[in-house]
């Protein structure tokens, strides 16, 4: 059996081309699954994300499958293929008539593909950065906003497919779409949001470099938001009694959970939000709906939300313990103070 080096970008698919017999994926998978994620990124089969989650695409549309390459590159990378990936697809032909030549897509292909300003600063594929030379207002454009994964640069889920389900510590579990959300009471607030390594690449790199992504200055955007808080889901599900803590669950990958003590949660600004600016949210900044948590970092504010569970512990995952820590000669704290 052939093992295949995993992607930078944390559940990104690899190069059907790069083994003929597997691909990894969390784990080894066969090139039949490659084959299969690629017809759900261009919407010829539904999402073979387990029934709990979202569920993007609808296998019983009719109309004929019509795409262009910026299209198919679009679908392509929200579902995580990197640029070389995209261009070994692009290269069989048997995926869109108009997608071709098999060119390696450039970074400003990718960008405008998925709906953003070409000029972003591409630190990796799923890492792109605003230059702040081009922002001349307190709100910085949609198109320009910084975008941050550990896994898919972007994720293709239908507004109207989308649901949020709630369920542990609760007296009534929910199931809720876009409108239920809608429904609720909608507001706006304008807040920040920035990647906790935002300026990383100003450490010297002696004694010793410093781990993760080489940004500037510009892992950070602020923008007006608008959506429902989430304390009044959490009220209208019922917290029980010994609530500690509430974990997210993004609807990239499985992994991506974020625990968040019950007291910030039920912080009337802490949102569940679907525009951004006055615009649907877009899909990289992880529409059509994401958690806002204003004045934490980033990681905090799960995108492509489709989970909330309400546990009686401090969430113990990666994303809490491993991952975004702050660590001290004298002990390890976890980022869950501001």
């Amino acid at each position: 059996m052939c093992v295949v080096p995993a992607e930078a970008s944390r559940g990104g698919p690899q190069a059907p081309h790069l083994c003929r017999g597997t691909i990894r994926y969390d784990g080894i998978l066969h090139s039949r699954v490659v084959v299969d994620r690629i017809k759900v990124a261009i919407g010829m089969e539904r999402s073979m994300v387990p029934s709990r989650s979202h569920r993007p695409f609808d296998s019983s549309a009719s109309e004929p499958l019509v795409l262009t390459r910026r299209r198919l590159i679009g679908r392509l990378a929200a579902a995580g293929f990197s640029a070389p990936v995209i261009a070994s697809i692009l290269a069989s032909g048997a995926w869109a008539q108009d997608a071709t030549p098999a060119a390696t897509p450039s970074p400003a292909e990718v960008l405008a593909a998925l709906g953003k300003d070409p000029r972003l600063i591409m630190h990796g594929s799923t890492t792109f950065e605003t230059p702040l030379e081009l922002i001349d207002g307190l709100l910085t454009p949609n198109d320009l906003f910084f975008i941050r994964s550990n896994g898919p640069v972007s994720v293709d889920i239908d507004p109207q497919a989308w649901r949020l389900k709630v369920a542990g510590l609760v007296n009534q579990e929910l199931d809720l779409s876009l409108t239920d959300l809608q429904g609720m009471n909608p507001r706006t607030i304008t807040a920040f949001l920035e990647c906790s390594g935002n300026s990383r690449g100003r450490f010297p790199a002696d004694p010793e470099a410093v781990e993760g992504t080489k940004w500037g200055n510009g892992a950070i955007g602020n923008a007006e938001w608008t959506g429902v808080s989430l304390a009044e889901v959490l009220n209208a599900a019922g917290v029980k009694p010994g609530a500690v803590d509430v974990v997210s669950q993004g609807g990239d990958f499985e992994e991506m959970q974020r625990g968040l003590p019950l007291e910030i949660a039920l912080d009337p600004d802490v949102m569940l939000v679907w525009q951004m600016n006055g615009q649907d949210l877009p899909q990289p900044n992880g529409g059509p709906v994401r958690l806002l948590v204003p004045g934490w970092g980033g990681i905090a504010s799960t995108k492509w939300i489709v989970g909330l569970e309400v546990i009686d512990r401090p969430f113990a995952g990666t994303f809490n313990t491993e991952s975004y820590v702050i660590t001290t000669r004298m002990a390890r704290f976890s980022d869950r103070s501001r």
